[in-house]
């Protein structure tokens, strides 16, 4: 990678790369470990690009040709993303071999029957990372359209995190509840001609269902020593947007179980104007966090996001109890230098 937490704009990348070296952390970006050659010691190897080391921020021009080097080290952590879960490999795998079957059942007009027709098809199923979804997060292959994917296991062409994963629940919830996602036409019906004005599908009754369209409210890390980064959109001018549907982002499991649009009408409202903003291109106003106030935002959302008082009170300790006494990890390397100093 050229820089670290590549998703944030570079002046936040920069910040946080600045911060660390600060706390004494050497940045190596575009640098590969090649081998673990023990429980301490390990191989690495410039890609090419810059090397940072920490503390004074001095960069150092590389080439792949350069020789690799030995880097000694207390702890390694392998951060090695997520796999594909086997349920969700055994669905992929399912859905090919049934659409390979009706390939080779189809006759093709003017042929005799029993033999199959042309070259054999490109798999519907071919992402190593999960199935594939259509617009209204159905898995791609089947005819009926009966099974649906969100989240980690679905490739929507949206990115993987947990901001996907609330917003496509939360859709898919109301779609199911309300029926208007199980009304659609299944996906082997062609579709209808497109509504002046309007790129969704349409149901029996005529109603417009529009497909999951992912909206980015924002992105955060923590990045040590108590501060953090944080890109907040807020709602523009543009979009019409109340502040109430940031609150009720955050208290998004309200929403998958309230009132319908004729008893809120506000919340409905605000739902109908971002998606509209949203489809007509307008962006929110992005906003960035640094330091101490973006550790506060940071800290905030999160606890915002637990579901239950049990889960709020036990966090809400965990923090107190750091704050007062450390964390765990930390007093264990303390009594772990003050051994070795005795020896």
């Amino acid at each position: 990678m050229p820089k670290i937490l590549s998703p944030f704009p570079s002046e936040l990348s920069s910040h946080a790369k600045a911060h660390l070296e600060s706390l004494g952390v050497q940045v190596r970006c575009q640098t590969a470990v090649t081998r673990v050659e023990g429980p301490t010691s390990a191989t690495i190897k410039p890609l090419g690009g810059s090397t940072s080391g920490g503390g004074g921020g001095v960069t150092k021009q590389v080439t792949k040709e350069e020789e690799t080097e030995s880097l000694e080290f207390g702890a390694l952590v392998w951060a090695a993303g997520i796999g594909t879960r086997p349920v969700v490999r055994n669905l992929a795998e399912a859905v090919n071999a049934q659409a390979a079957l009706s390939s080779l059942s189809e006759k093709p007009s003017g042929k005799p029957s029993g033999k199959p027709s042309g070259k054999p098809k490109k798999p519907v199923q071919s992402s190593p990372r999960g199935v594939e979804v259509d617009g209204y997060l159905r898995v791609r292959g089947l005819d009926d359209g009966s099974v649906f994917a969100l989240g980690d296991c679905a490739v929507s062409g949206s990115p993987p995190t947990a901001q996907v994963a609330a917003q496509q629940g939360k859709w898919l919830g109301r779609g199911l509840r309300d029926g208007s996602l199980l009304a659609l036409p299944p996906p082997s019906v062609k579709a209808p001609p497109k509504a002046p004005g309007g790129g969704a599908s349409r149901e029996p009754g005529g109603e417009k269902v529009d497909p999951f369209r992912y909206q980015d409210m924002g992105k955060m890390a923590y990045i040590g020593d108590k501060a953090a980064i944080a890109q907040v959109a807020l709602p523009s001018k543009e979009l019409g947007a109340p502040p109430m549907s940031m609150l009720r982002d955050h208290l998004w499991w309200r929403g998958l179980h309230g009132a319908d649009a004729g008893a809120n009408p506000a919340a409905a409202a605000a739902a109908d104007s971002e998606s509209k903003g949203a489809a007509a291109g307008v962006k929110p106003v992005e906003r960035n966090l640094t330091g101490g106030a973006a550790f506060a935002f940071w800290r905030g959302v999160y606890f915002s996001k637990l579901l239950s008082g049990t889960n709020r009170l036990a966090v809400a300790t965990d923090w107190l109890r750091a704050e007062l006494f450390g964390r765990d990890v930390a007093v264990h390397q303390a009594q772990m230098h003050r051994r070795a100093s005795r020896k």
